[in-house]
């Protein structure tokens, strides 16, 4: 037995970091229960990226060099560290324009292209700017290092401790738009009532009762208790809420 979820935000968002995945590709969940009780989790949209998109690092090198020009060195330590950065980032630009995707290959060669034995002093500017440069072009190619989701224990407990509940029926049966709880009790007890014979809809019934963690003889008892109205009251409503909670859940994988 196996469905189909579409995750809300929150759950793709906490997934994204813990695998590095692009949004897209775990934005659909596809749960699987076994016989045996063992879950399987996949996410159909799921592929290794190959490449990332080249604008992504362009973007990322014509802002940093923007923001090179206005800094200045603070030191003679440190003198000529912004013209040799300015230039790495002329040459990164020339590298990842030359193609639309970049491949790990690409990556490879941007870092290459990084200069090195950079002086720095105790109060440059340019050095940890550079640094953080760095870290975003790293950080842009994680696609190309991404987990697979689906084999993440801590993925798999997050996934399985959000699954909505079921209830499964062997054969439907509807019920009343009203339930008489002294009949109710009466059926549930497999007790006979004149006039009544329909056992998809007591096992519906039982089925109801055990989901909201109810006893109809309790709730029967509440009622002929005027001091326990507002308890009758609240049971209701919870009732009432979950039974809306399935019916529009059914409605919805039924379209």
């Amino acid at each position: 037995m196996n469905a189909r979820f579409l995750l809300n935000n929150t759950i793709v968002d906490k997934i994204v970091d813990m695998s590095k995945c692009e949004k897209s590709a775990v934005e659909i969940v596809e749960i699987e229960r076994r016989y045996d009780g063992e879950y399987v989790i996949s996410f159909p949209h799921y592929a290794r990226s190959q490449s990332i998109q080249a604008k992504t690092i362009l973007d990322i090198a014509y802002d940093a060099k923007n923001d090179i020009k206005v800094l200045s060195e603070k030191t003679k330590t440190e003198e000529g560290i912004k013209a040799k950065v300015v230039a790495a980032l002329d040459e990164i630009i020339a590298c990842a324009s030359k193609e639309e995707k970049l491949s790990e290959a690409a990556y490879n060669a941007i870092v290459s292209l990084y200069p090195k034995s950079l002086k720095k002093s105790s109060s440059s500017e340019i050095y940890p700017k550079f640094e953080t440069i760095k870290a975003a072009i790293s950080d842009a190619f994680l696609p190309l290092n991404s987990k697979d989701p689906a084999k993440s224990n801590e993925i798999k407990k997050l996934i399985l401790s959000e699954m909505p509940s079921f209830v499964y029926y062997s054969n439907y049966g509807n019920l009343d738009a009203e339930i008489y709880l002294p009949h109710a009790v009466k059926l549930l007890k497999g007790e006979k009532i004149p006039g009544f014979d329909n056992a998809a809809k007591v096992r519906t019934l039982r089925v109801l009762f055990e989901f909201v963690n109810l006893d109809s003889e309790e709730v029967l008892e509440l009622g002929q208790d005027p001091l326990k109205q507002e308890r009758v009251r609240t049971i209701t409503k919870t009732i009432d809420s979950r039974n809306l909670s399935i019916l529009l859940e059914y409605k919805k994988r039924k379209n």
